[in-house]
């Protein structure tokens, strides 16, 4: 009998989150740290709007780049909240940011190209490029740099069949907020070396201690080889929602984003596209009230966290994520996961999912109560002890 599965499928790894979140799956009182979404629920104005646009027939097809209404809105948003000068046409709306981030490779990337990716870095980086047959190849964020990029390593890891760098800032794992003068030197990188930029920014108004977002968009030296990925996900609470949207001042790459579409996803949910206008046109003060209650609790992860001996970390800039060092307890940070999983009832995503540079970390998701949070931590001490 010839094999079945695909070499494809048989190559793209699994998520390491989801070993410990399947783990999780029947315990009961398990407070949870690994989850990456809000623990908000979604603005009235948004559930109302979807609502009303059930009634109203919005159970079809749309444009394969999405409703053009929708499209006009994103654009409006960015000039007005960014002052960054795009049109509904430099627009696709996507099947929530991941969808973004597939087509986008799918668009710029060939077979045996390669992609540098962040590492740590989100685990569907590196599942995507090998995904589409490319190849990917990784630039290291450390601890001791605050986790932003050596702008040096990266210029040594481009090889001949080096087409494109992935950038994510604010930093999914690690709470990094690249500044303008980081994303300069790599926008000088790509531009001397002809490199797609690929630049997940769906973390872009979780922000703290008064640090702002830089956008890709801004440098339109390379606006025609840059690609914003962006996604309601986590700034509207909408993550069960999927929409998302990709930006690029290239129309030719929307243009074929959009064709490929058609094949992926066909459109994003029509009532959901609807639900997403008004996220955009009404609900920026939803927006401000939760990511003002994410840096009470950050405060007090970081306040809590430097009580306890032997781990460090960086406090996070953005995102809703810190990542704990906790090596000299345990190297194994899937061992140290399930160990902390079974014993304590605290669920932590594995620093070893998001790259081989995370070995030795945990990443704690702060987007809980603080309550949980308090009863996380003061269980974490317990086990660390319980190493000694």
């Amino acid at each position: 009998m010839s094999k079945i599965i695909s070499n494809r499928a048989l190559r793209t790894p699994a998520s390491g989150i989801r070993k410990i979140f399947n783990k999780v799956a029947g315990m009961r009182d398990i407070v949870h740290l690994e989850i990456g979404e809000p623990d908000f629920d979604t603005p009235q104005p948004i559930k109302d709007a979807a609502n009303r646009a059930l009634i109203d027939g919005y159970t079809h097809y749309t444009h394969n780049a999405g409703l053009i209404e929708l499209r006009a809105t994103i654009a409006d948003y960015y000039r007005d909240f960014w002052g960054i000068d795009i049109e509904a046409e430099n627009t696709i709306v996507t099947t929530g940011g991941t969808g973004g981030l597939f087509l986008a490779l799918l668009t710029t990337v060939d077979v045996n190209d390669k992609v540098l990716i962040p590492n740590p870095g989100y685990p569907p980086y590196t599942s995507m490029v090998k995904m589409i047959g490319a190849r990917p190849s990784y630039y290291i964020l450390k601890e001791e740099n605050g986790f932003m990029p050596d702008l040096d390593e990266i210029n040594e890891k481009i090889m001949d069949r080096t087409k494109a760098i992935i950038v994510n800032t604010p930093n999914n794992p690690s709470g990094a907020v690249y500044p303008k003068e980081v994303l300069k030197g790599i926008v000088e990188i790509a531009e001397d070396n002809n490199l797609v930029v690929i630049s997940d920014e769906v973390y872009e108004r979780i922000t703290y201690d008064g640090v702002r977002h830089y956008s890709m968009l801004n440098f339109e030296e390379i606006s025609d080889r840059v690609i914003v990925v962006n996604s309601f996900s986590k700034t509207f609470a909408m993550t069960g929602w999927r929409v998302g949207f990709a930006i690029s001042r290239n129309t030719d790459i929307i243009r074929n984003m959009t064709k490929l579409q058609e094949s992926v996803a066909a459109c994003a949910p029509a009532m959901a596209q609807k639900a997403a206008i008004v996220a955009l046109k009404e609900c920026q003060e939803h927006v401000n009230s939760m990511v003002n209650a994410f840096e009470r609790r950050r405060d007090l992860l970081v306040r809590l966290l430097r009580d306890i001996n032997d781990v460090s970390f960086v406090v996070p800039k953005g995102t809703f994520y810190l990542m704990l060092n906790i090596s000299r307890y345990m190297h194994d940070s899937y061992e140290f996961a399930e160990k902390f999983l079974s014993e304590k009832k605290v669920a932590v995503a594995p620093g070893k999912a998001f790259g081989d540079n995370a070995e030795g970390y945990i990443r704690i998701s702060f987007a809980n109560s603080e309550e949980n949070i308090k009863t996380g931590v003061e269980r974490l001490k317990e086990f660390l002890e319980s190493l000694e």
